[in-house]
């Protein structure tokens, strides 16, 4: 099951050994208020989103199940089913076996006989 976003928050702030009280006063908000978000009782303001992202050093898209990674995802602007796409083709012409593999073999061959027959 995917932990909430109280539960990130809460993980992140006691594997770096800091209060509550300590936190809070980092992010400019109370102890109370920390105990809230990481208790899910209450949503945190974007403001206070942004200092833990900034402190901890993790993507808001990680903290939203958007990505595995706490670094987040890199957005290329290329629609991801294609991307998807585009990557495997580039990983089929590497596989021997596959049409890809030997469309390029074929191509890769005919350059070398060519460069060897016109030396």
């Amino acid at each position: 099951m995917e932990k909430t976003i109280g539960q990130k928050l809460k993980e992140l702030r006691e594997r770096a050994g800091i209060s509550q009280a300590k936190l809070g006063k980092m992010l400019g908000c109370t102890q109370n208020s920390v105990f809230k978000y990481e208790s899910d009782i209450n949503f945190p303001p974007k403001k206070i989103l942004i200092g833990y992202a900034d402190y901890f050093n993790f993507s808001l898209d990680w903290l939203f199940g958007r990505c595995p990674n706490m670094e987040g995802k890199i957005y290329s602007g290329v629609n991801s089913d294609k991307e998807t796409q585009i990557r495997e083709l580039a990983d089929s012409m590497f596989q021997e076996g596959t049409v890809g593999y030997e469309r390029l073999k074929n191509i890769v061959d005919k350059i070398v006989s060519e460069k060897i027959n016109n030396k």
